[in-house]
């Protein structure tokens, strides 16, 4: 895969992470263009116009958006995120002006569907998977913790809704006119549609295919980068078997065009086919590796750091990681109970004696001491396991937050293009440093 489609839009794909959950990301008519100016701004990138065909028109954002002239009206497949959806349907009505008949949404996440209220309040049909429904409920019940876990990774693009007791939790409610169950046919203005279940980083995912121009719009079921079969802001596990079901429906479609729902579209039979195999090829090869290892009897850990795509795969990891992926494959099988440790099936934490070990060890200095060890070895993770020890009863002290800072930078260098781990980091980071300069104004 060339290096461009793994990382010309990695920030619009990690922006889109956050994005996902986020109760505040759906439009509406009052404050969409308002919060378009503050993403455009802070991601220094306002969508663009991209012709696909004749007929397909692609208005470029964080979340993509599609237009489909038919002679009966448009079909807007997915809708973008709720900051760009006004300046997006201006775009795409303003190339193509008419009504829009039908608005397909690949998934329920708010990078796809944050728009829809814009393009259904004329009277537009709302097309979704049926499990759409499902995540739809999903998202509301978890709205305010995940409001607060998005937060940690991108909460500079879009804040938190204020905390009103008032104010719906969740997204708003929408209504579909059309619900899809593992396929449908459609014919709109003389255009055939294919709607295909092809669940994959959501169990809703749908792929539009229009087989007669042989193109598939495929939402979150294609990225340039290993899936999400785990996000670190939290989620369900995705299949990773489901991941690979779908992405064989797809390759057997033969595309010639593949128009994902972030990045640009991919042009040429041979191209689509080369990007979807290999992706296919990487969760298939990290499932199996799991499972065999899983029989072998290697525990969880060592799967996580000897699990490697072979060498000459070119899927990278600027979206999801291979040891997360890892771990979600073995938890999605055997559950959280790795018949380690007797302690793991009671409810008191490893924090509950945290105290003790730091009594042993002399106090905090030994800890930070020997965490100092391991940093300067090279291993800032062991040396973290030692800090964290401290948590609850010697967090305070000034070199267990200078070492904890020291090792959390030492692992931020090491995260390469992963902007999930690089988040979390970054909000550790800003975290110990804003301690340390609490402790340095109280000395003052």
């Amino acid at each position: 895969m060339p290096s461009h489609r793994r990382s010309s839009f990695a920030l619009v794909l990690a922006l889109c992470c956050f994005l996902h959950l986020a109760p505040s990301v759906y439009a509406d008519e009052v404050d969409a263009e308002a919060e378009a100016r503050n993403v455009n701004q802070l991601s220094g990138m306002r969508p663009e116009l991209v012709r696909i065909s004749d007929s397909v028109t692609l208005a470029l954002g964080l979340g993509n958006v599609f237009l489909i002239e038919t002679d009966g009206g448009h079909v807007i497949v997915d809708t973008g995120v709720a900051q760009q959806a006004a300046l997006q349907r201006e775009l795409l009505l303003g190339q193509s002006p008419g009504a829009v008949s039908h608005v397909i949404v690949t998934h329920a996440h708010g990078d796809h569907a944050g728009g829809v209220p814009l393009y259904t309040r004329d009277g537009a049909e709302l097309v979704v998977q049926r499990r759409f429904l499902e995540n739809r409920v999903y998202e509301t019940t978890l709205a305010p913790i995940m409001a607060r876990r998005n937060g940690v990774f991108w909460g500079g693009f879009v804040k938190a809704p204020p905390s009103d007791p008032q104010r719906p939790k969740g997204p708003p409610p929408l209504e579909p006119n059309l619900v899809v169950d593992d396929s449908m046919a459609l014919e709109i203005g003389g255009r055939r549609f294919e709607l295909l279940h092809t669940p994959s980083e959501s169990s809703d995912m749908l792929t539009v295919w229009l087989p007669d121009e042989r193109i598939a719009f495929t939402g979150d079921l294609y990225g340039s980068s290993f899936p999400n079969l785990y996000t670190l802001r939290g989620h369900y596990y995705r299949s990773a078997l489901d991941y690979v079901r779908s992405l064989n429906r797809l390759i057997a479609l033969e595309p010639e065009i593949l128009a994902p729902s972030h990045f640009r579209p991919i042009v040429g039979k041979e191209s689509v086919r080369q990007a979807l195999t290999e992706l296919r090829d990487a969760v298939q090869f990290v499932h199996d590796e799991t499972v065999r290892g899983m029989n072998e009897g290697k525990d969880l850990w060592t799967l996580m750091q000897e699990i490697e795509l072979p060498a000459e795969s070119p899927v990278g990891q600027s979206h999801g990681s291979l040891d997360w992926g890892v771990r979600a494959i073995w938890e999605g099988y055997l559950g959280w109970f790795r018949h380690e440790r007797t302690t793991e099936i009671y409810p008191v934490p490893a924090s509950s004696v945290h105290s003790d070990l730091v009594d042993l060890a002399g106090g905090p200095e030994a800890i930070v001491a020997r965490a100092r060890e391991h940093l300067d070895a090279g291993r800032p993770v062991e040396a973290l396991h030692l800090l964290d020890i401290c948590q609850g009863t010697a967090e305070g002290h000034r070199g267990v937050l200078e070492t904890r800072l020291a090792a959390l930078q030492a692992l931020a260098g090491q995260a390469g293009g992963n902007f999930s781990r690089l988040g979390w980091l970054r909000h550790r980071i800003s975290e110990v440093k804003k301690n340390l300069e609490l402790q340095q104004e109280a000395v003052q």
